[in-house]
């Protein structure tokens, strides 16, 4: 059937171009670290206060100076870093914050190194690593740029149940500390794969321009 040959055709094209698949597993180390991080923050916040009142009221506060600082941030991102850095450095932001913040709440108590690291990790999460990793996915064939953005959905989505059922099987055998390292470790990982980005990406544009000049790029080698 079609619809078979076209997700096959998909589902090759994903997992043979090194653009793309660097691009879906930044996406999904995005979203297991937003998971991971909360995890961490609540785990914290609730050690700290003594009620569910003051734990909420917590939350509120932090959660308005992420929206706040979120409208500034974006506005700055949108009209000065996007047009002068090139998409490893603006990529490489968030693990950068990741690994400094994150060794900061091994070394110190670690209560307002994750507070930080959430107010942080959001906003550069809602500025730069959603507008910027999607940038990835733009030379892809264009008729199998839907069917890849479903799948890499796909693959985010049982990645997030993995490490959801991983966590709750570990979270009485591993204190906070050994979550911190882990938690660091891919940020470290992500950070030195993100760094090829760049060539990748002019690869891959070079590979698009051939498609529109001669609509073979499938046939053409990577």
């Amino acid at each position: 059937p079609p619809i078979i040959e076209a997700v096959s055709r998909s589902l090759r094209f994903m997992f043979s171009n090194q653009l793309v698949r660097v691009a879906m597993i930044v996406m999904v180390w995005s979203t297991l670290t937003r998971f991971v991080l909360e995890y961490l923050f609540y785990q914290v916040v609730d050690a700290r206060f003594g009620s569910a009142r003051e734990i909420a009221s917590f939350v509120s506060a932090m959660t308005m100076t992420i929206y706040v600082l979120s409208l500034f941030v974006h506005h700055f991102v949108s009209r000065t870093l996007n047009v002068r850095l090139q998409l490893s450095t603006l990529l490489s932001i968030q693990p950068i914050n990741i690994v400094i913040l994150g060794g900061l709440a091994l070394l110190l108590p670690p209560f307002w190194p994750l507070v930080l690291l959430m107010v942080t990790y959001n906003i550069i999460h809602r500025s730069i690593q959603l507008p910027t990793s999607r940038q990835c996915l733009v030379p892809v064939p264009r008729t199998q740029r839907g069917i890849i953005v479903s799948m890499i959905s796909i693959v985010v989505a049982v990645a997030t149940l993995i490490t959801s059922g991983g966590m709750a099987a570990l979270k009485n055998s591993l204190h906070l500390q050994d979550f911190l390292v882990i938690f660091l470790f891919f940020g470290l990982a992500i950070f030195f794969m993100i760094t090829s980005l760049d060539s990748l990406y002019i690869r891959n544009l070079w590979s698009f321009l051939r498609e529109v000049r001669s609509g073979s790029w499938q046939n053409e080698p990577q």
